[in-house]
């Protein structure tokens, strides 16, 4: 985190049950990461910090409590810049409690994320929320909690790399508004990118890193966000060094052309009704 704020990189991405490095924080990532806030002292206002609720919170008091207990409490802050539901739901049935609304019963994650939904429009609406939004959500998931709320996501985080680029989504996010944010743009451990021969060529041409074509390819291929995870200083200031050229609009579409393979590192999110 220190180092990401010297290069200008203040986005925190993180999630209810993401681990922290070596025990840190107890072993969980967003108290680890509001104690460095707090020893960086660096004005709450100047960092955009994104969390997410997790689906086994899909109920309106659940979700409530979740934000209120795992998100602001162990990142000791009043609010986030942007809250996420994690995924769409999970391959198996949600898990019916006594009390809940008989519609959340039988596979039913479209009634309990329109539940969830719910709670982080009166969140955003208590000020505790700046903005909103989904992450892993195909287009059907999408218009499911526009239909019931009328209030569509912010934005939708999703996979995206050579190997797995949902370009439909992408599409369908920026026609509607909606901002197509884009995790594991390298793939985690697909395939390595840098050694597809299109990709070091384009290297050669542009004295760029492999890591710089890539992402670079995913802005303009209508990514409107690319978050890459890193802990080396060098690549951290390659990741923000992206705004001054621009790749033909043939070498764009080059890399488009690689063979997706079909990979995709999380690939649960199809089932899901």
């Amino acid at each position: 985190v220190s180092t990401q704020s010297t290069w200008g990189n203040r986005h925190i991405d993180t999630s209810v049950g993401y681990v922290a490095p070596k025990g840190r924080g107890g072993g969980k990532s967003q108290i680890f990461i509001g104690e460095v806030l707090q020893q960086l002292k660096i004005p709450r206002e100047e960092v955009f910090i994104t969390s997410k609720i997790n689906a086994d919170h899909f109920r309106y008091n659940e979700t409530m409590d979740s934000f209120h207990m795992d998100v602001l409490a162990e990142l000791n802050t009043t609010y986030v810049d942007l809250l996420l539901l994690h995924w769409p739901g999970e391959p198996i049935s949600p898990f019916w409690r006594p009390g809940e609304p008989e519609e959340c019963k039988n596979n039913s994650w479209h009634i309990c994320r329109v539940h969830a939904w719910q709670a982080f429009i009166d969140l955003q609406k208590a000020g505790k929320v700046r903005a909103i939004g989904v992450s892993n959500f195909e287009i059907k998931h999408i218009k499911d909690l526009v239909a019931a709320t009328g209030v569509k996501p912010a934005l939708n985080q999703c996979e995206y790399h050579p190997y797995w680029h949902q370009d439909d989504l992408v599409k369908y996010c920026n026609d509607n508004g909606i901002v197509f944010e884009a995790y594991a743009p390298f793939g985690n451990n697909a395939p390595t990118i840098e050694r597809i021969p299109v990709v070091q060529q384009l290297v050669k041409k542009y004295n760029r890193t492999y890591g710089q074509i890539n992402l670079k390819w995913q802005l303009q291929m209508g990514v409107g966000v690319v978050i890459p995870r890193t802990s080396n200083a060098t690549h951290m200031k390659e990741n923000v060094d992206l705004f001054d050229w621009s790749l033909s609009e043939e070498d764009v579409a080059a890399l488009a052309a690689i063979d997706p393979l079909g990979w995709k590192r999380y690939p649960k999110s199809a089932p899901i009704k």
